[in-house]
């Protein structure tokens, strides 16, 4: 019974302190979803062409509403840090899923509400 608790530990440690490479989340995403309240919604008419692109340089460039921010991002290996240089847009992109071709990112806002933006590589 021990060797159990201590395995279902082992593998909760490392789900919870999930590290990913810089390598794999450098590219360009097309946001396929947003999700928030538990709801998962399409992408409205004036969110359709919305992504985030992740540069090697740690430049970042997302459009989202129709809206273009430029910035520079700091990457810790599960948390993403994004802020333009007049520091107008800011946001702290929490990586849940990552794979060669999909990933699963999370913000919270200033309102301590969380959205989940389901991306798709392009």
């Amino acid at each position: 019974m021990k060797r159990l608790g201590l395995l279902f530990f082992l593998c909760w440690n490392l789900s919870v302190f999930a590290q990913f490479n810089l390598t794999d989340i450098c590219k360009s995403w097309k946001i396929t979803a947003y999700e928030s309240f538990g709801v998962i919604d399409s992408p409205s008419a004036s969110q359709v062409n919305d992504s985030l692109i992740f540069l090697s340089s740690k430049k970042f460039l997302i459009i989202e509403n129709g809206i273009r921010y430029e910035c520079a991002f700091l990457f810790n290996g599960s948390v993403i840090t994004c802020m333009n240089a007049d520091k107008t847009f800011s946001r702290q992109y929490k990586i849940l899923k990552l794979q060669k071709d999909s990933a699963l990112l999370e913000y919270q806002d200033s309102d301590l509400i969380k959205f989940k933006y389901y991306l798709l590589a392009e």
